[in-house]
């Protein structure tokens, strides 16, 4: 019989169930050795405690990284590295989750030694939220076990079942293998944190499960244990069921319902209530300060007309500046110019580019002596390159860099001979960036070969203009962690060819008063710097606003 050591990660919030899994692991479990919690502080006297601060990561390195849901991460990594870091541990672990317990006698292994890995009773995962989100995750972190890549059969159920056997060998070929593909030269907890959606969207067994069945699957058989998943604190009354080889006692389950009625509600509320405004500020410093002083004094425009704003601004020249100019009633951006007298006091505003669909993010490029524009315009699905008529103030449109393809916040950089053309895709813009690059404005853009280049939702959306100081290469990032445009990133550029990219974070510039809810565009203003700010609004007719523009195309409609 295969001998293996038990390895529970545990929080104080656990106590109502640890002593119960703990007896029930020894009890109903065939093969174990030792039981070891691992948790911050000792919870037990009958099983072994392994302090979680001997890890190569803490609690604190895992909420820098991830922010929300700090904890669902950290438990994971504690799983992960438990087989490398507890001394005198088999090489075999099975990892047990502290609010499961067996009821039934079960084995880990066959009698040929084969480890023995359970299924999740969903029929069809592909369509729950979480499971997608994991599987997003999984395919940024190694292609090669996607679950399009799985064997027919395992592709619409979960390996998710609150225990597993962890073996050592296994463990280190799966970090060598991610490790290899990220190319970055970092441990795999870093990887494995940098590539995450915020939120619940990773799985530790999941990778795992993924990654025996295409990689070692010899030495696995797959069999169905009967479980329940419960909110029921009350584990007395589920020790007669035996129907249930274990059941998992889920504290996050309970309170749900209510939870997530006032959630739902706070969410409508919200939809049918309030806007989003934007609007854009001067700060009279050049933008390299930033790096230095990252929370300067903004001078704010005027607030623009009610239900519109502004957003996303650049400048054409020491004048004029072009942006975002949203309207609430027609639900669509176009592309505006603002002229400033000496004081930056507004002169003339004008309309230089509109397309029957929204359009914003106006990135201008500046290069031999003309002055190009290129928009986000991911309702058409295209990126468009237009010049600027520098008497008339005029977008004409000059071609298409990508057709059948939208590129989200497009910003191009020249360097090393080259224009780099620096987006987010469609599918996900908040978390992933790419980058394509070409001889000439006019030349094909050909795709990076390691997009997407970055994968973490903060830092990887462009977010303004790219720039020069020292000698060094800054791009401004989104930080998207908490909300959409939440703050701005600095990363600096330390590679970038037409092989590799890196980048690494400088400073973080946040949001100020009044517009503190979100800031997503920083660009250079000559010797001083543009930027935007969020703040939200009430707005006790906004469903009437909407009643009238939905009831305006549905009779524009009858008329065609």
């Amino acid at each position: 019989m295969v001998e293996f050591d038990v390895v529970i990660p545990a929080h104080s919030k656990d106590l109502t169930t640890l002593e119960y899994c703990i007896a029930a692991a020894k009890k109903k479990i065939s093969g174990v050795r030792r039981v070891i919690i691992v948790s911050k502080e000792r919870y037990s006297d009958n099983a072994e405690w392994f302090d979680e601060s001997l890890f190569p990561f803490s609690f604190d390195f895992v909420a820098s990284c991830v922010g929300d849901s700090s904890g669902w991460y950290f438990q994971q990594l504690l799983k992960f590295y438990a087989p490398f870091v507890i001394p005198d541990i088999t090489k075999n672990v099975l990892i047990l989750d502290s609010d499961t317990i067996f009821f039934r006698k079960v084995k880990m292994f066959d009698d040929e030694d084969r480890a023995l890995y359970n299924i999740s009773k969903d029929k069809d995962i592909k369509r729950k939220n979480f499971d997608q989100k994991v599987s997003s995750h999984i395919r940024t972190l190694l292609p090669a076990i996607a679950v399009e890549n799985l064997p027919k059969e395992f592709q619409a159920v979960s390996g998710v079942s609150h225990h597993m056997i962890f073996n050592r060998e296994i463990l280190h070929d799966l970090f060598r293998k991610i490790e290899e593909h990220d190319g970055s030269g970092e441990p795999f907890y870093k990887i494995f944190l940098k590539r995450a959606d915020h939120g619940h969207s990773v799985s530790e067994y999941q990778i795992y499960f993924n990654f025996i069945l295409i990689f070692h699957r010899d030495k696995i058989r797959i069999r169905k244990l009967r479980y329940k998943n419960t909110s029921d604190p009350h584990i007395w009354k589920y020790r007669f069921r035996f129907k249930y080889h274990y059941c998992s006692f889920h504290s996050y389950l309970r309170g749900t319902k209510q939870g997530l009625f006032k959630k739902n509600l706070q969410k409508i509320w919200n939809k049918l209530f309030y806007v989003e405004i934007w609007n854009i500020g001067i700060v009279r410093k050049n933008i390299a300060e930033f790096l230095s002083s990252p929370a300067p004094k903004i001078e704010w425009l005027p607030h623009p007309k009610f239900m519109t704003f502004r957003a996303d601004p650049f400048a054409l020249d020491e004048r004029n500046i072009v942006f975002e100019h949203y309207d609430y009633w027609m639900r669509k951006g176009k592309i505006h110019c603002l002229t400033f007298d000496d004081n930056f006091k507004i002169i003339a505003e004008k309309e230089i580019l509109h397309h029957e669909k929204h359009l914003s993010y106006p990135f201008i490029i500046k290069h031999e002596g003309r002055i190009f524009m290129v928009c986000e315009s991911y309702k058409s699905n295209n990126l468009s390159l237009y010049e600027i008529d520098q008497k008339t103030l005029r977008a004409k449109k000059l071609r298409e860099i990508f057709a059948n393809k939208a590129a989200i916040d497009p910003t191009i950089f020249y360097h090393n001979e080259k224009f780099w053309l620096f987006y987010s895709s469609r599918e996900n813009p908040d978390v992933e960036l790419n980058i394509a690059f070409a001889d000439s404005l006019f030349s094909e853009f050909k795709d990076h070969p390691k997009n997407p280049v970055r994968i973490n939702k903060s830092g990887s959306r462009c977010a303004g203009t790219i720039f020069t100081h020292k000698g060094k290469i800054y791009r401004p990032a989104q930080d998207c962690g908490r909300t959409y445009g939440g703050a701005v990133i600095i990363n600096e550029i330390t590679l970038l060819d037409c092989e590799n990219f890196a980048e690494k974070f400088v400073t973080e510039i946040r949001p100020q008063s009044p517009y503190n809810n979100g800031l997503h565009t920083i660009s250079q203003f000559g010797d001083f710097t543009l930027l935007d700010g969020k703040r939200r609004i009430f707005v006790i007719h906004k469903p009437l606003i909407s009643l009238l523009r939905n009831l305006k195309k549905y009779l524009s409609i009858r008329d065609v």
